[in-house]
């Protein structure tokens, strides 16, 4: 067998991505054959033959690795905590392995670009690397307008930074919340084993840094329950199957303007907004606003 150049095999730095597709090209015969999904018959020196004499286990693990590695699902919800003594609500980005199942939490004030950007950024460097595929729902923050069937006009903003992950970013049918049912059963489970009872935190980031050390410890503690051992045993298997985690990526945008009243007030406001919510828009870049 010899491998094709791989220019159906999604790339970074030249390189294919672990797990992913490969085509290759029968030597004897000239066909071709697609190896790296665990639902296609592998492709070996048998290709021709209706019922081979051998078995390249190591193409089926290639292919068994490709899907365990395959996507992710992200919901959004609203849950409370205490925070500084005050009982705030709070907007909870959730992240869930579809193979391992795997799971972060990770809470901000607003559901904006910059705290979805934040969330992946977060997320993929937890959980170990970047899935190729992505499951959302038609979150305003993605979708500027939904088509027909699973057509979509998505952000750009968003676009950009799926295109800087280099995953597949697909979206649920509108009212089709099953879906990315993992997900929204993760968001269920949080419920009692991270809100109840109610967490209690001098700041957001303090209340963040214990979600990201609970949810790892949780992975040891649920049993995967289609897979033997527990939800980290798996994402053990499944973590170097994932395509490597780049810089975090900066979804922030800059404009010049001339200075002028209007703008002035503007810029006071801003400056105002970072001080009053302190550690939630420490990279926010004032300019955004005009």
């Amino acid at each position: 067998m010899a491998e094709r150049p791989p220019r159906l095999v999604r790339c970074r730095n030249g390189h294919a991505g672990a797990g992913l597709p490969k085509v290759f090209v029968h030597n004897g015969t000239g066909k071709l054959g697609l190896v790296g999904y665990w639902d296609v018959v592998a492709f070996d020196e048998f290709a021709g033959n209706p019922r081979p004499t051998r078995i390249n286990t190591d193409v089926v693990r290639a292919g068994g690795g490709a899907q365990a590695a395959g996507a992710f699902q992200f919901d959004w919800s609203e849950d409370w905590a205490v925070i500084a003594g005050e009982r705030t609500k709070l907007q909870v980005a959730h992240f869930t392995l579809s193979h391992s199942r795997a799971f972060m939490v990770r809470v901000y004030p607003l559901q904006t670009h910059e705290m979805l950007f934040d969330a992946h950024n977060r997320a993929f460097a937890v959980l170990g690397g970047v899935p190729r595929r992505s499951i959302y729902d038609n979150m305003r923050t993605a979708v500027d307008k939904v088509r027909r069937g699973k057509e979509r006009d998505v952000n750009a903003r968003f676009s950009a930074m799926v295109s800087h992950y280099l995953f597949e970013a697909e979206f649920c049918n509108p009212a089709s919340g099953w879906e990315k049912g993992q997900v929204e059963k993760s968001v269920r489970d949080a419920r009692h084993r991270l809100w109840q009872p109610v967490p209690a935190f001098a700041s957001s980031g303090e209340l963040n840094d214990w979600l990201e050390t609970r949810c790892i410890a949780l992975w040891g503690e649920i049993a995967h329950g289609k897979l033997p051992g527990t939800v980290a045993d798996v994402w053990v298997q499944e973590k170097p199957l994932l395509m490597p985690m780049p810089r975090p990526f900066d979804g922030f945008v800059e404009h010049t303007k001339l200075p002028g009243p209007l703008r002035a007030q503007r810029l006071q406001r801003a400056v105002f907004l970072c001080h009053a919510t302190g550690p939630w828009r420490r990279n926010l870049r004032v300019l955004h606003t005009f």
